[in-house]
């Protein structure tokens, strides 16, 4: 019998590791952290389960995930550095169903027409960022 469960409780802000002593955890590097976690199919992980979501806390503890679970990890790493961060879902070419997470935030100079609010596509398998 399959439960849900509403999204919202997977994202809480969490505390990114300290990757150099002295040195604040900047976005760039918590994106770098998480995409050294392996990234393994779901279907592997959970055989015979359908799509079944890890919270960031279990992604630490067993040290791997699928894309959606990396993503949701990214994503409370980037509310705990006070960054507006969104999970996004979808489907892409080559890759098929992918997660990314967004934020926004920073000003000037930034973005179409200057001013405007940046925003980043982060690619939690990556670690790479996107700036539109």
């Amino acid at each position: 019998m399959a439960s849900r469960c509403g999204v919202t409780r997977f994202f809480r802000p969490l505390e990114p590791p300290v990757l150099e002593d002295g040195v604040v955890t900047t976005p760039e590097m918590a994106a770098w952290f998480v995409s050294k976690i392996p990234s393994t199919p779901g279907s592997i992980l959970f055989p015979g389960l359908f799509d079944i979501w890890l919270t960031a806390d279990q992604v630490l503890k067993v040290l791997q995930g699928d894309s959606d679970d990396l993503a949701i990890l990214l994503c409370c790493f980037f509310l705990r550095l006070e960054l507006r961060a969104w999970l996004a879902l979808g489907v892409g070419i080559p890759h098929g169903r992918s997660s990314f997470v967004l934020t926004c935030g920073g000003g000037g100079g930034g973005g179409e027409g200057g001013g405007g609010e940046v925003w980043h596509v982060w690619d939690p398998t990556s670690g790479l960022d996107t700036r539109h």
